[in-house]
């Protein structure tokens, strides 16, 4: 089964793509008081899934906005990319990683 997984270099290339559609959005409506930017929304998720492939967390992305981050031991951990929300795969309860940041995340409940 092939990995669903991104290189660094693919997601650096993906990061400049949605950076560019942004700014064609926000000339496109820059006279309007409020409007939706997806291009922003998607940087940030994209952002955060390269700092986990660099701290080398196990991950498969699974629909938008998740990653499902594979632990040996305790069942899998389901992340959602922008809230930093995050549940014990099987389980019905969702957590806040608070104001952890990624790496903290990492070492404090991927790295038992």
């Amino acid at each position: 089964m092939e990995s669903k997984r991104k290189t660094k270099e693919q997601l650096l290339s993906l990061i400049e793509i949605e950076k560019v559609y942004s700014r064609e959005l926000e000339l496109k409506c820059w006279d309007k008081l409020l409007y939706s930017n997806p291009h922003d929304r998607e940087i940030k998720r994209l952002q955060i899934l390269l700092l986990f492939t660099d701290l080398g967390v196990d991950y498969e992305e699974g629909s938008t906005g998740f990653i499902t981050i594979k632990r040996k031991e305790k069942g899998n951990i389901i992340y959602a990319l922008r809230t930093g929300r995050w549940k014990v795969e099987g389980k019905k309860v969702w957590y806040r990683s608070g104001k952890l940041s990624i790496k903290e995340f990492v070492e404090k409940y991927v790295e038992q």
